[in-house]
């Protein structure tokens, strides 16, 4: 009874062995990490064909929106990835 983020393989049902691997790869590669800046992973699964994992949802703009299709300036870029 939470609200949570789902990703899925975009190709879907057509993703071949190569594309499924690599997703759960990252999946368990990432529920792996602690950390107060990093979303937990909560669930890996298939439904129907259709790979996924579910992850804590986090309300706001994505890294895309907040720079703006833009490169993000040097200092502030730095201050990210200090925090990641």
């Amino acid at each position: 009874k939470r609200t949570v983020a789902v990703k899925m393989i975009r190709s879907g049902e057509l993703a071949d062995d190569t594309e499924v691997k690599r997703f759960r790869a990252e999946a368990e590669a990432a529920a792996r990490l602690q950390h107060p800046n990093i979303v937990a992973i909560h669930e890996i699964g298939e439904h129907e064909g259709r790979h996924y994992f579910s992850m804590d949802y986090v309300e706001g703009k994505n890294l895309a929106q907040v720079i703006g299709g833009k490169p993000a300036q040097s200092r502030q870029a730095a201050t990210w990835l200090k925090a990641i």
